[in-house]
């Protein structure tokens, strides 16, 4: 049963990035759209009149445009699936076929320039917080995404095309100046630079089609950076460090009957256990530092600390009504609930239901496996993620296979192998025991193959693996 949003915005008093009642709608299109919102000024009504006009003929004819779009209706069909095609590339999720909204469509453009960077409802803050983490530590590479957003030429057709609809990309950057840190107080850690590190090294100058491949991948690193932010980003907050999480390194989803499957499967469980568990906490902590008191907390006490916080976050009054009536029915009929009692029963949220947060999040870039099913949830690396981890994590260079695969258990605690370290189990003694390390090292030589097969690495006589940064055919757009 999912979790009613109500529930989820008392969950954000401990874990203001955990995502709502819908996650599977949080795709990597949104993500990008809050993450550059800061940057542009949006125009909703020309992107809607622009969008409307391709999509809507009748509203077209009525507003003298009849002459710009074709009069047989085959040709005009056809047109559809190619405008469609390129404002909307996940149309199958997210378009209304039947009703053809063209605001639905507006609201889910392909950020192909400034002019089509538009919020919508569905990021849940995962984007928003990519961006402040890059104005914190990576603010000189603003002026580069503004520059990929608002190209000076339409040196593409599908550029020109898009600004046939809307126009000068520079109409619609803002004049604002990010360069000056404006984070306030909050507390940043070694993961959250890591993480903005990953995200800067993405945002390239390109010229042509490039342009387009590379906002596409940054799109991807931006959910994966999100993802990670939601998870280990907040355990990191929390304690200090990450713990370790296995991820598979073969082509995914993998045999279920696999060792190494079921090693990354137990250590994805313990991941999202642990994170479930201080969600509890931090709730706990927030809620005990509105109102402090010496005695123990009565059932009075607590919801009235409930509602204080909710008051804070803004939370809809109907919705804190519903909330409020709702836990006090849950104490009345089981009275002595501790904090992870609460937000289990009482909230509807266990760890099961955080973990098919994560994999639903996951989902639409390749880092959880199965797709759907009730088989044992993994962290993989599907090829189009893969290739984005490398660049996000090594830049423009190159690196030693054994260096890339202990460089991403160091910066995102992603383990897929001993790597270039013989220590990996005393670092990480939770990971577990017995064959475990000969799994491991299974499991990196399976990731290697692939990076090989896929031209991700190249391989030298003398057995030294080498990982590649563009591996794909980007040089020629790539300055």
């Amino acid at each position: 049963m999912a979790t009613p949003v109500r529930y989820i915005e008392l969950l954000r008093v401990g874990h203001p990035l955990l995502v709502g009642q819908y996650p599977d709608r949080v795709v990597p299109t949104f993500v990008f759209h809050h993450f550059a919102a800061p940057l542009c000024k949006a125009d909703p009504k020309r992107l809607l009149s622009a969008t409307t006009a391709a999509f809507n003929p009748n509203w077209s004819r009525e507003n003298g445009l009849q002459s710009q779009l074709p009069r047989d209706t085959s040709d005009f069909e056809e047109l559809k699936e190619v405008v469609q095609g390129i404002l909307n590339p996940d149309r199958r999720m997210f378009a209304d076929r039947k009703r053809n909204i063209a605001g639905t469509i507006a609201s889910n453009t392909f950020p192909i320039t400034s002019a089509y960077v538009h919020r919508s409802g569905a990021d849940e803050g995962l984007g928003r917080r990519c961006f402040v983490l890059l104005r914190k530590f990576n603010p000189e590479v603003l002026s580069g995404l503004k520059k990929l957003l608002s190209p000076a030429e339409s040196n593409d057709p599908l550029t020109s095309f898009a600004n046939v609809l809307m126009g000068d990309p520079q109409d619609y950057l803002s004049g604002q100046d990010f360069s000056i840190d404006g984070t306030g107080e909050e507390i940043f850690t070694d993961f959250d630079k890591a993480c903005s590190n990953f995200l800067a090294n993405l945002i390239v100058d390109a010229q042509d089609a490039a342009r387009i491949t590379v906002i596409r991948d940054l799109e991807i690193g931006l959910q994966f950076v999100g993802v990670m932010q939601m998870t280990s980003g907040f355990l990191a907050r929390r304690l200090g460090s990450v713990p370790p999480v296995i991820v598979y390194g073969g082509m995914p989803p993998g045999s279920p009957n696999d060792p190494v499957v079921r090693y990354a499967a137990g250590s994805y469980s313990r991941w999202t256990a642990k994170i479930w568990g201080q969600i509890c906490e931090a709730l706990k902590d927030n809620l005990d530092s509105i109102t402090p008191v010496d005695d123990e907390v009565s059932e009075r006490t607590l919801l009235q600390r409930i509602k204080l916080a909710l008051i804070h976050n803004k939370v809809a009054e109907r919705e804190r009504e519903k909330l409020l009536s709702s836990v006090e029915t849950t104490f009345a009929q089981r009275p002595g609930l501790d904090i992870f009692g609460f937000v289990e029963t009482g909230l509807n949220f266990p760890p099961l239901e955080l973990a098919r947060r994560i994999r639903a999040l996951s989902q639409s870039i390749g880092f959880t496996a199965p797709d759907r099913g009730v088989g044992s949830v993994r962290l993989v690396f599907d090829t189009p993620l893969l290739n984005v981890l490398i660049r996000g994590l090594v830049g423009r260079q190159s690196v030693n296979y054994e260096d890339f695969v202990s460089l991403v258990a160091e910066k995102f605690g992603l383990v897929l192998g001993p790597g270039a370290a013989d220590d990996l189990l005393d670092r990480y003694p939770e990971m577990g025991e017995g064959n475990i390390y000969e799994s491991l090292l299974e499991n990196q030589d399976l990731l290697q193959q692939r990076l090989l097969r896929a031209g991700f690495a190249r391989a030298y006589s003398d057995s030294h693996t080498e990982v590649l940064a563009y591996s794909l055919n980007l040089r020629e757009g790539l300055k």
